[in-house]
């Protein structure tokens, strides 16, 4: 007899992409830059079309304290005092959003844990927004501002993968 089972019946499915992102192979390195004034801005990531969630923040030296501000609003800040000096830093792990001591001899190495110092901003953390600069959407890159109470042997240095938007 027949049987629903014996049926035989096509489907069609269609699957549309909206928007796509892919990274770098290889991860950009920015600095030691040395901070030399309470607020200084950086230009990171040329390039990028899609927001960076992901980068490692290392800033070394006695800073006091510190607000790193992103072009799109989103902030990385002390939330006490750090006890820095020139050999030691305070390392963001952006995909994890951990703080750790690290030293100046090997940055991205995670040494104690030092979150207590640090809290990002909320809606997903701390992020490199791109910012379109000239009008011409090729032209973009990632702006953030940090300011910091002191500036004795304190430097900045940071690490990602740059991200890109099909659209």
């Amino acid at each position: 007899g027949e049987s629903v089972l014996d049926s035989v019946f096509d489907v069609t499915v269609t699957l549309s992409v909206y928007e796509g992102v892919w990274r770098d192979v290889d991860e950009v390195v920015f600095g030691a830059a040395s901070i030399t004034t309470p607020t200084q801005g950086f230009e990171l990531f040329p390039g990028l079309s899609a927001p960076i969630f992901d980068a490692d923040i290392f800033i070394r030296g006695v800073f006091g304290e510190f607000t790193l501000t992103d072009s799109g609003g989103s902030t990385l800040k002390t939330t006490r005092a750090w006890p820095g000096d020139s050999s030691w830093g305070l390392l963001f792990v952006g995909s994890t959003g951990q703080a750790f001591k690290a030293m100046e001899s090997s940055p991205w190495t995670p040494v104690a844990d030092a979150s207590q110092y640090v809290d990002q901003s909320g809606n997903g953390g701390f992020r490199f927004m791109p910012k379109l600069v000239s009008g011409n959407p090729a032209d973009r890159r990632a702006e953030v501002t940090l300011t910091t109470l002191t500036q004795t042997s304190t430097t900045i240095r940071v690490r990602g993968k740059r991200s890109y938007r099909m659209n």
